[in-house]
């Protein structure tokens, strides 16, 4: 900013200012013109600008890191003061939690400059589950209820050898639809496709102690239908054997969450009528026990 001194009026500066003082964003020759009375004088001043410092900050890794993890911070050298958000004035700093850094420094002219990073800590895939939600060959939903991903790739790969297969399933949500399940000779996985983060991985599907997965469909499990399907939540469930009487029925969403639990007989013509209350679109598992089987269905209601 130029001053051209008080107790003058009118003033003129060469920029067309005609106030006393003059806001300059560029080096060059600036001349003003200033009246007393009837008098008038003239002043030129050369400026020449010192350019403002635009920082970098590189990290030592890429700007997103795993939980428990530091990275450093290093800005570009040949300042003459750097003041970072955290309070330091070194020129790098390390980092280790989900944070904006900011820094300002001051050139040897004594112009500022600020830039900024935003660092994020990755997911540790490690700490998610994936569980089963049924163990029939015609209803084998694979769910990871906690996993909130931006992309999600399931597939599965031979316990013989390193091949990977990929799997045609609902690849974009938490769960996945598999025709058949055989944990004896594979393993089931789901990755973090998860593009921002460096600690994606995949994880594993154990099986509990104990839980069969059949791989050939028992006969009575194609005793038990349901009609229409896809429905509004108004349904019928039939069942061909005509020894079963008593069963005991219970609906959950894709995540496992309950939805509805009945209990009850069958009429004569081996049906039962139901009808969810407060139905929402979407994909349902249906669980009936009859006796000492339990059988699942798939439930679509539009």
């Amino acid at each position: 900013m130029l001053d051209a001194g008080s107790g003058y009026f009118p003033y003129l500066w060469s920029d067309g200012t005609n106030t006393r003082y003059d806001t300059i964003y560029t080096s060059g020759t600036y001349t003003v013109t200033v009246s007393l009375g009837v008098c008038m004088g003239t002043a030129t001043k050369s400026v020449s600008m010192n350019p403002s410092p635009s920082p970098v900050i590189t990290p030592f890794r890429p700007a997103t890191f795993c939980n428990g993890e530091t990275d450093s911070l290093i800005a570009d050298g040949g300042y003459f003061e750097y003041l970072w958000s955290t309070g330091e004035t070194t020129e790098s700093i390390s980092v280790r939690k989900d944070t904006l850094i900011t820094l300002r420094v001051r050139n040897n002219y004594g112009c500022y400059g600020d830039t900024s990073i935003v660092f994020f800590i990755g997911v540790e895939t490690q700490q998610y589950k994936i569980i089963a939600k049924a163990n029939r060959t015609n209803t084998n939903i694979l769910i990871c209820p906690d996993c909130h991903f931006e992309n999600y790739i399931w597939g599965y790969e031979s316990k013989t050898g390193p091949v990977d297969s990929s799997v045609s399933c609902h690849w974009t949500l938490n769960y996945c639809y598999y025709d058949r399940l055989d944990t004896f000779n594979y393993y089931y996985w789901l990755y973090d496709g998860d593009s921002s983060s460096n600690c994606s991985n995949k994880i594993y599907y154990n099986p509990p102690p104990g839980l069969k997965i059949a791989n050939d469909k028992p006969s009575i499990e194609t005793t038990i239908s349901i009609y229409p399907n896809p429905n509004n939540g108004i349904f019928t469930l039939h069942i061909s054997d005509n020894t079963a009487t008593f069963f005991s029925l219970m609906i959950t969403d894709i995540l496992g969450q309950q939805v509805d639990v009945e209990s009850g007989t069958f009429d004569k013509s081996n049906n039962k009528d139901f009808q969810i209350k407060n139905p929402r679109s979407g994909l349902y598992f249906i669980q009936v026990t009859i006796g000492e089987n339990t059988f699942y269905r798939k439930l679509i209601i539009e």
